[in-house]
């Protein structure tokens, strides 16, 4: 008896959270929330508004320029005082992925004169797709790009283990495919870490961006790429 009991709580329990979803919750958006997210800041009015901008600012740029893309890491980066005499384009915005870079690839990227071209992103794709699929959608930002000289800049350690566990993943499929797909790997993780592999914090400010400090020793790897325009030394 008490078991027949058990039983009907339980199915009664299940029916009654069914109904709460479907008629309370909207039980099909709960689901793709849940089960296939989507990068909801795309819609988002600062990220309109910064796509808007970059795609009225690009016909102002005449020259062929090193162009840097990404997220809040790229759009973070002072590329005009850490990079002088680079002409370097500035064309990352907050919050963004790969996908969300695939989307604006022509409107701010590709309608820009691009001598090299410096890709940073992933670290906000793991909220909404796996590593590999994240891969798969920085290669095909490469592949897509109108630039003969390509780079990826690896994505920084992060405080959160198991989000830095992905970042490596990320960062290593990208490292072994990066001769192959036509893009240059720039590996700058452990520069981030300290001799016990630890992230060293005065290079970030919150476990994720960084500080000048920080963006100084991300100049700093680009020499190789960019050349002496880069002058990270400065205080």
């Amino acid at each position: 008896m008490t078991r027949r009991l058990s039983i009907a709580v339980n199915i009664v329990l299940v029916g009654f959270l069914a109904w709460y979803f479907l008629i309370h919750k909207d039980m099909r958006a709960y689901c793709e929330r849940r089960f296939n997210p989507q990068e909801e800041f795309l819609q988002d009015t600062y990220y309109r508004a910064s796509v808007a901008s970059y795609a009225a600012l690009n016909p102002l740029v005449k020259d062929a320029v090193p162009v840097f893309a990404g997220d809040s890491l790229v759009e973070q980066f002072p590329v005009g005082e850490l990079l002088p005499g680079s002409k370097a384009i500035n064309r990352g915005i907050g919050f963004d992925t790969s996908r969300g870079v695939l989307l604006r690839l022509d409107g701010n990227i590709n309608n820009l004169a691009i001598s090299k071209f410096f890709l940073l992103i992933g670290h906000n794709d793991i909220k909404y797709r796996s590593a590999p699929e994240a891969a798969r959608n920085i290669m095909l930002i490469f592949s897509k790009v109108k630039a003969r000289e390509k780079y990826f800049i690896s994505v920084p350690p992060t405080a959160d283990p198991a989000h830095d566990r992905l970042i490596r993943e990320l960062n290593g499929i990208l490292l072994a495919a990066s001769k192959e797909k036509g893009f240059r790997y720039i590996d700058l993780y452990s520069d981030f870490l300290d001799d016990g592999g630890k992230m060293k914090a005065d290079l970030f400010y919150d476990g994720v961006h960084l500080t000048v400090e920080g963006y100084r020793v991300l100049a700093r790897g680009l020499e190789e790429s960019l050349g002496p325009v880069a002058n990270p030394s400065q205080p």
